[in-house]
């Protein structure tokens, strides 16, 4: 049974040793027809290849109508100058324009990646630019100023991203008129997937629960639903907005890329017959245990591509989304971090919630039975990132030894530290200046730490503490260049 309190790595050894063959991952429960969640029978998904041997045609970027909105900015700033009567004629033709420029756009989308390739700080620059170029538009065309050209050129430009696939960067905020953003929707999932596990384990009476496996990664949920919602060569659908209507796109795709699956099953064991004082009387008997084994599988990018049939064109935006460079967009939507790195390493941590027992990282570790894990578990998440690999954290089982290579790295700071989302906490338990426990900071929130941990009372779970908590010992920081 889990155990109720916080459990020491202190008398645990490292391994130089990564067995990477023993990952302790169970394959996916699952049919081609989609048909997933056979032992959960909560939810049975049918996937059709709708439009999979659909192939687009013409998909080539319209280029006159944005020359036609060049040519009538050059004619209004033209007749700007002679007279203001003339210079509101153009305005409101180029207005026109810039309309069928957007939309021409949005049916190509190809110009979008040249635009998108910048960074986070330059996009949200941008976009505020923007507003406020919006809120005198009406001004400026009003009084005949050629500057209105320039600002319906943004707006066109605006209008290409959020037509396209690049169109999930821009949900972060919450919609005007739902108060629903893709955050609050990606809280609701999480919240949904919880309770279903947590209906499982009600439901079922076991002795001994084991649970394995981890849920796909946000990001890869979010690319597929902006693909197949964006790029759909039938339908059509911005993924800017936030509504229930894209909401329930959303979900569908969660659940197609999550799978619960779970049996029950017996085993027997020979235990010692005992008697008042609690002492052997050298007779035995046999017990059944009950187990409940629980395992979450992610369907992978490229299989949730083919069963939704993709066209060639969906693939390559789907390509172009995930590659590394939008690694700080992805974390700024995600985590509202703009730095590449530690945002990937808090996805994969929040994707272990709820895994209990350890024995998928203890075994890929090499261990042959159980052992505290929760260190272990931080370096199964930093190589699960590449980041073992790329020496930017380390491996290590033992508290201590973690704590002695940031250290000698120069990348230990004290608890007085105000840590960064994906920096290690240490904490010391019994106050006796031994640290024996270690986390990642999700996030940081006014006099508050909230972390992410293994072996918390036997679980991944998600902990807060006070800043000025006396025990955290202090944090290692990721290596940089």
């Amino acid at each position: 049974m889990p155990r109720t309190r916080q459990t020491s790595d202190r008398a645990v050894h490292s391994k130089n040793t990564v067995n990477n063959s023993a990952t302790g991952k169970a394959a996916p429960p699952r049919n081609m027809q989609g048909n997933y969640s056979k032992g959960l029978g909560i939810r049975q998904k049918n996937i059709t290849q709708k439009g999979a041997n659909t192939a687009i045609k013409g998909r080539k970027p319209v280029i006159k109508p944005v020359k036609t909105a060049g040519k009538a900015s050059g004619k209004v700033v033209k007749t700007a100058r002679h007279t203001a009567q003339a210079s509101q004629k153009a305005a409101v033709a180029t207005v026109k324009a810039a309309r069928v420029a957007a939309h021409a756009a949005r049916a190509s989308a190809k110009a979008a990646i040249l635009v998108a390739k910048v960074t986070v700080k330059a996009v949200i620059a941008f976009v505020k630019a923007t507003i406020a170029a919006v809120k005198g538009l009406v001004a400026l065309i009003a009084a005949g100023g050629w500057v209105a050209v320039a600002v319906i050129v943004i707006i066109s430009l605006i209008a290409v991203i959020v037509g396209s696939v690049f169109g999930i960067f821009f949900t972060g905020e919450e919609n005007s008129h739902t108060g629903v953003s893709i955050n609050s929707v990606i809280a609701e999932l999480n919240d949904e997937f919880n309770r279903k596990i947590d209906d499982i384990i009600a439901s079922n009476p076991h002795d001994e629960l084991d649970r394995s496996g981890s849920r796909a990664l946000w990001r890869h949920v979010l690319a597929i639903y902006a693909v197949k919602t964006a790029a759909d060569p039938h339908n059509p659908m911005d993924v800017a907005t936030v509504d229930e209507v894209r909401a329930n796109l959303l979900r569908d795709v969660f659940w197609d890329m999550n799978v619960i699956d779970y049996q029950v099953y017996e085993y027997e064991i020979e235990v010692d017959v005992l008697d008042r004082d609690g002492m052997p009387t050298g007779r035995t008997r046999i017990e059944i245990i009950t187990v409940l084994r629980i395992t979450v599988s992610a369907i992978s990018v490229s299989e949730i591509s083919a069963l939704y049939g993709f066209t060639a064109e969906q693939q390559r935006w789907l390509e172009e989304l995930l590659l590394p460079e939008y690694n700080m967009l992805w974390n700024a939507l995600l985590f509202g971090v703009s730095f590449i790195g530690n945002g990937t390493l808090i996805e994969i941590a929040e994707s272990q919630i709820g895994n209990i027992g350890g024995e998928i990282y203890w075994r890929w570790y090499g261990f042959g039975e159980r052992v505290p894990w929760c260190a272990i578990f931080v370096t199964w998440v930093a190589h699960q990132a590449g980041y073992i690999e790329s020496g930017a954290l380390p491996h290590f089982a033992s508290v201590a030894v973690g704590i002695q290579w940031f250290r000698n790295n120069g990348l230990w700071f004290d608890s007085s530290y105000i840590p960064s989302p994906g920096d290690y906490i240490f904490f010391d338990w019994e106050s006796d200046g031994i640290s024996d426990h270690v986390g990642i900071v999700e996030r940081v929130e006014g006099d508050y730490v909230h972390t992410i941990e293994g072996n918390s009372s036997d679980s991944v779970r998600r902990r807060t503490y006070r800043l000025d908590s006396v025990r955290i010992v202090g944090y290692g920081v990721m290596r940089h260049g």
